[in-house]
């Protein structure tokens, strides 16, 4: 950090090279922008702002490629909670596990749920709230029969409303921590890993800021107005000239926009080249 003063307000301040927030350092050494470590080495999730760009610290659930968008295998945990009434100032909940979920078997280990999303819904108010998870223990079995278990998470924050016994919830893992290459339209991409990812690797996913893309076909912004961004199935870069506008249609998710003047011009070569490129202002997470 290095102070600075800004003479046109009179205020103080610090001028930082990159930024640690939403999470923490672990102590396992420092990790770049550009490598994968077997080892985590920053809390799941942790923001990194760095020079023009924001980054998200990344657990890769199935292998990645570079420039190719990373979705998040999220999906909702939800079920009756345990035949526990929580009250107003407390801070543990009960989480149903699925016992033929795709993940269950990670899902019971201590910690999977940490830095996740709880959300109960038939109380007062009837829409319920939106917690952050701290933390989480080992699946265990609960007080009503549920052949899958409960886990006990602890919320950041007290509860401010009374939940009823077995009432309806549902969680969300960190959606930084089961990222895959996009495989489904019903996935969304939340990253972009800067290198090829190996599975079951911690990683730096960008997710603000100027970035390269891979494009799904032709290069983007060969005509005029073409300055949109989007991610087709594969998480490549598609141009909103192949994006369908039909009222009705489903459409390509948003990937952010052009940073590069797109006209023709003359290589080195004494060539005509049409145009076109794909590095863009990714606007995924500021």
């Amino acid at each position: 950090m290095r102070p600075f003063y800004k003479a046109a307000r009179a205020k103080d301040g610090m001028a930082a090279e990159q930024i640690i927030t939403s999470g923490r350092y672990l102590g396992e050494g420092l990790q770049d922008i550009h490598e994968e470590s077997a080892t985590q080495k920053y809390s799941i999730g942790t923001r990194m702002v760095m020079d023009d760009r924001v980054f998200r610290y990344c657990y890769a659930k199935g292998a990645l490629n570079a420039f190719k968008g990373g979705a998040a295998d999220v999906m909702p945990r939800e079920g009756a909670g345990d035949a526990v009434a929580y009250e107003v100032g407390d801070t543990v909940v009960s989480i149903p596990m699925n016992q033929y979920g795709d993940d269950y078997t990670a899902e019971k280990v201590a910690g999977y749920w940490d830095e996740g999303y709880y959300w109960s819904g038939v109380s007062t108010p009837t829409v319920g709230m939106l917690h952050r998870i701290k933390s989480s223990a080992v699946a265990a079995a609960g007080t009503t029969v549920l052949t899958g278990g409960f886990v006990q998470a602890t919320l950041y924050e007290a509860l401010k409303y009374a939940i009823p016994s077995a009432t309806w919830q549902t969680s969300w893992v960190n959606p930084y921590k089961v990222i895959k290459a996009k495989a489904s339209g019903r996935q969304s991409i939340i990253c972009q890993p800067l290198r090829n990812i190996t599975a079951e690797r911690y990683f730096w996913g960008q997710t603000w800021g100027p970035c390269f893309g891979q494009q799904h076909a032709t290069k983007l912004g060969l005509a005029d107005g073409d300055r949109m961004c989007y991610y087709k199935s594969d998480g490549s870069l598609c141009s909103s000239k192949d994006v369908t506008y039909t009222s009705g249609a489903v459409h390509e998710q948003c990937a952010g926009f052009l940073i590069t003047c797109t006209r023709a011009w003359t290589n080195m070569g004494n060539v005509a080249e049409a145009g076109g490129d794909q590095f863009y202002m990714l606007q995924l997470s500021p």
